[in-house]
């Protein structure tokens, strides 16, 4: 969203929003400024590319992040390294049957979750719930 006007445009609308709403011009020039600022905070936010349907977070240590924590972390280099090693399976399952693809398209984690399709995760599997990874993916 870009709205841009020029100084002598504002002015005008500030003289009009003052004559309608009975306020001094200093007072609705005061409002506009603030409506501007308001805009121009809001189109230099930067969202997430994701707003999870499983979230909830909490501090956990290296020790104890489990597979999952993994995924949704984005920490491809630990996962390639257990699913090679054979000590990780990327069919893993939680108990709400979503699996490690699940959760790192769920968060957002692309380079994860392609890294997990290049070591056979089953893109189409389904949760207990009936939904797939692409679900989580797409999820606003």
């Amino acid at each position: 969203m870009s709205v841009c006007i020029t100084l002598s445009e504002m002015d005008k609308a500030t003289d009009k929003l003052s004559s309608a709403s009975g306020h001094d011009t200093q007072t609705c020039q005061a409002s506009s400024l603030d409506a501007s600022a308001a805009i121009s905070r809001a189109e230099n936010t930067t969202y997430g590319p994701v707003m999870s349907t499983m979230y909830h977070q909490e501090e956990i240590s290296e020790e104890e992040k489990t597979p999952f924590d993994r995924c949704q972390d984005g920490d491809v280099q630990w996962l390639q390294r257990e699913l090679k090693t054979g000590s990780v399976s990327p069919e893993l399952a939680d108990s709400e049957g979503r699996t490690l693809l699940h959760w790192a398209c769920d968060r957002g984690q692309t380079s994860t979750a392609v890294m997990l399709l290049q070591n056979g995760a089953l893109p189409n599997c389904q949760d207990n719930e009936g939904l797939t990874p692409l679900h989580y993916g797409m999820s606003p």
